[in-house]
This record gives C-alpha cells, sequence and structure tokens, in this order.
C-alpha cells in the first residue's frame, strides 16, 4: 500500500514531463543526438493534435493513431487538488486517489483489479497539488468494457470502511517515519514547506500526520460531489480510434456523472521563497540526500526556453556532460547521484535539485554546488553546452514521443499548463531560437549561489 501511495501522487508527475527523458542508456547515446541536432532541429512533427468537444462540452485534444491498437485517455479535474483544499484536508484528493479503487459498484478491490486485468488494461489515479488526474490504457477491441470500468469507477466506488481505514492507516505509518523515503519526503512535503510558506502549495500532497488520520469517508464524498463532476474535467484520448469514436468514449465516461460546476481558481501566482536557509533531518545509516531549489521561468514566460537549456546543462536528466554530474561526481567525487527538474504548477515554477553523498561529504557537495552556480550566474554557458543541450532536448523529445501513450502524456501535460496543440512544435521551436545571450542572461538575472534553501536528510558524518 505505501508503494501505491508513494508513486500515485506528484512524485511520477515531478519526475515524468518531458523535461525528464531518458535516464538509462542517454548518456552512451547523448553525444550522437548531439551530432546529429541540426538535421532534427530542421523537422517539423506532424502529429495532427485536434481540439475538440463532446456532447456534453467536455473539451478534449485527440489524435488518431492506428500503429498499434491501443487507445490511451488522461481525465484531469480541475483546481481540485491539495492546494485547493482547506487546510485541514489537504491529504483528501491523495487519500481519494487510492480509496476510489477500493471497491466500486458490483466489484470488490479484487474483482475490480481482476476486471481490468482480465481485459489486458490499466486505469490508475494520480494527484498533485493541483489536480486529480485518471489515466486509461486499453486495448482497442475491449475500449467499451474498459470505459465501463472506468465510468463505474469515477461514478460509483463503495468506500466501504475497512478498506479505507487501511488505506489511511498506510498513509499515516508513511508519514511519521520519512527515512523510509528520504526522497519522496524532500520532492514532496520538506521543499515546499520551505519555499512557499504562507501559499496553498507549502502544504504539499498529504499534509501533516495529525490531519491526515483525521479525514473521514464523508470527506471522500464530499471531495466526489464537488469536484468529480462533467463540467470540471478536461482529457486527452490518443490512439486506434476514430474521431467519432473519440467523441462518444468521453460522454461514456462520463455517463450518469452530473454535469456540476468548473472550480473557480482562486489560488494567486508566487515566486518561491529563496534564501540561504538549510534544514537537516536525521535518517540512519551512512548516505544523505540533499534537495534543493533554484529559480525557474514559468511556461508562459519568454526566457522558459533558455531556463529550459540552463536546467539541461546543469543536471537535467543526469548526463556526465551536465554541470553537476560532470563536476560533482566524475571530477570531485562528492555525490553518486545527482539531478535537476523544472517543475511547473500551476501558480508556480522551480528547478527542483536532488544530491545523494555520503555523510561525510554534505557540506563539500553544498559548497562545490554553490561554486557551479556562481559560475553560471558569472560566465553562463558556452557555445559547445547551447548546441549540445538543443541537440539532447531535441533529439530526446522525439524518441521518447514515438508511440501514441507517450503523445497522449505529453499533450496532457501540456494542456494542464495552457498550451494547444501545436505545443510540440512549438517547444522545438522555442528551444532552437534560444541564443547564447539569451541562456546566460537568464543566468545572471535568476541564479544566485548565495540564495539556495537546502534540506538534507541523512545520518551524521562519522
Amino acid at each position: 500500500m505505501i508503494r501505491k501511495i508513494i508513486f500515485g501522487c506528484s512524485f511520477l508527475l515531478v519526475f515524468g514531463f518531458i523535461d525528464n527523458a531518458l535516464c538509462g542508456d542517454v548518456q552512451k547515446q547523448s553525444n550522437n543526438k548531439a551530432e546529429k541536432s541540426e538535421e532534427v532541429q530542421k523537422k517539423k512533427i506532424e502529429t495532427k493534435v485536434k481540439e475538440l468537444k463532446s456532447a456534453r462540452g467536455i473539451r478534449f485534444f485527440y489524435m488518431k493513431d492506428s500503429s498499434t491498437p491501443l487507445i490511451h485517455i488522461k481525465i484531469a479535474f480541475k483546481n481540485s487538488g491539495s492546494a485547493y483544499q482547506k487546510k485541514s484536508e489537504v491529504g483528501v484528493p491523495a487519500f481519494y486517489s487510492q480509496a476510489v479503487f477500493q471497491g466500486c459498484g458490483k466489484y470488490s478491490s479484487v474483482e475490480l483489479e481482476k476486471a481490468i486485468s482480465d481485459i489486458a488494461s490499466s486505469i490508475s489515479c494520480n494527484c498533485n497539488v493541483d489536480r486529480l488526474e485518471f489515466s486509461l490504457t486499453a486495448p482497442t477491441i475491449v475500449s467499451e468494457k474498459a470505459i465501463n470500468l472506468l465510468n463505474t469507477i469515477l461514478r460509483d466506488p463503495k468506500f466501504e470502511e475497512d478498506r479505507v481505514k487501511l488505506i489511511q492507516d498506510s498513509t499515516v505509518g508513511f508519514l511519521q517515519n520519512q527515512a523510509i523515503n528520504p526522497k519522496w519526503m524532500a520532492v514532496n512535503k520538506l521543499i515546499p514547506s520551505t519555499i512557499f510558506q504562507s501559499h496553498q502549495y507549502e502544504n504539499g500532497e498529504l499534509g501533516n500526520v495529525e490531519d491526515f488520520v483525521k479525514l473521514s469517508i464523508e470527506d471522500l464524498k464530499r471531495y466526489k460531489e464537488k469536484f468529480i463532476v462533467a463540467n470540471n474535467a478536461e482529457a486527452c484520448v490518443f490512439g486506434d480510434l476514430s474521431e467519432a469514436k473519440a467523441i462518444q468514449l468521453v460522454d461514456k465516461i462520463f455517463e450518469k456523472i452530473k454535469d456540476g460546476e468548473a472550480t473557480e481558481d482562486l489560488i494567486s501566482d508566487t515566486d518561491p521563497k529563496l534564501d540561504s536557509v538549510q534544514k537537516k533531518y536525521y535518517a540512519q545509516g551512512p548516505q544523505s540526500t540533499i534537495a534543493f531549489a533554484l529559480k525557474c521561468a514559468r511556461p508562459t514566460d519568454a526566457d522558459v526556453y533558455a531556463a529550459t537549456i540552463v536546467s539541461t546543462m546543469l543536471g537535467n536528466p543526469p548526463l556526465f556532460k551536465t554541470r553537476i554530474m560532470g563536476i560533482l561526481r566524475s571530477k570531485l567525487g562528492y555525490i553518486y547521484y545527482g539531478r535537476i527538474v523544472v517543475v511547473h504548477q500551476n501558480h508556480a515554477s522551480y528547478m527542483l535539485g536532488i544530491l545523494e553523498t555520503d555523510n561525510k561529504k554534505v557540506d563539500k557537495a553544498i559548497a562545490a554546488l554553490k561554486n557551479i552556480i556562481k559560475d553560471l550566474r558569472e560566465k553562463g554557458i558556452n557555445e559547445d553546452e547551447l548546441k549540445f543541450a538543443k541537440g539532447y532536448i531535441n533529439s530526446s523529445t522525439l524518441v521518447q514521443l514515438r508511440t501514441s501513450g507517450k503523445l497522449c502524456n505529453f499533450y496532457f501535460a501540456e494542456m494542464m499548463r495552457g498550451r494547444g496543440v501545436n505545443a510540440l512544435n512549438e517547444r522545438l521551436d522555442g528551444i532552437n531560437n534560444v541564443t547564447l545571450d539569451e541562456v546566460k542572461k537568464f543566468c545572471k538575472d535568476n541564479l544566485d549561489e548565495n540564495n539556495i534553501p537546502f534540506v538534507i536528510i541523512g545520518g551524521n558524518a562519522q
């Protein structure tokens, strides 16, 4: 259960967007990709994505792809994430994302799992600070059955007391022992509470233990009543189905679910609070996890592509050609692993960094990281690094988006950021058109080695 809860929330979303392309064998491929960058940069991607509306008025992106007999559907219930709840109920969306699978309609939890497995399909639910999301992948031939199951999950969850209590107890146990997964705690709880003080984002996805333990089945029912309604939903439908069929399936998903009202977005935009604070949390063992935050541009900002170049060369993904892995690991030997991830939320953006190191080397790793940031602020990157970053971003983007499932995920994320059906080419064009001067200006205006908040989870150096 802990595993489901951990990976059911924003950790996968944070580390799963397009900025995180290919970490496995990518180091071996990266040089070849950079060499081919000029060829890639000239290409336009014809995805034929359309914006449609169902008969009930539900907006969705659609793309037909008959290369494999699969359909991929993602649904977002807007402004329904943890940041949109009362402080005492911050954890309700995460709670709901697990409880909704503990039996629905005529199915027990075991029967539901079997019914989904029997048609070789998958249905999941994730939450983050901004929204609740459902995902479905199914063979085209059983799409009607899969849609009926998803509709039942949305329409008629049982919320049986004993099953719900198991989820609640497991989550409380996890929150009480942050050492179980220090990276998760740093990313989803400790960093947000540090950089978003007095803003709705500060509580993360689960909130405090003392509040989560008080949540009830009535809270889950009220959440469903308010947020799981047709007028609060947007979707992506990609795969082996016609436009007319896609419209039919979207309405089928929401059959017997009330129209309701779209949830108003009352949260204000904010800039992360970046200062020199260091927070330390003890965890037994010889290793430490260091999390930190840096300033980043928002998706609609003019310098968002310059920021993407900077995050790539700093450490996204963890290639040895980037500054963090190239210097902190290869040259200095201060870390085992390090990377940067760009986090875009509805009302804030930032670069999130993770370093993993020996307890004895925490101070050295932090000092060396500050020197890297200082060098970027003063000098920026060079022409070779810019060329490499452009080639890597464009090439890895094309490699990652070879399937309709991956394209669905990409366009869904871009849809949530307010972009349209041309989002992919806008991204490629934006990266290709960034100049070295623009990247250097971003570094000079936004990076500050003296104002980096750090969260350190680990044991004492011996």
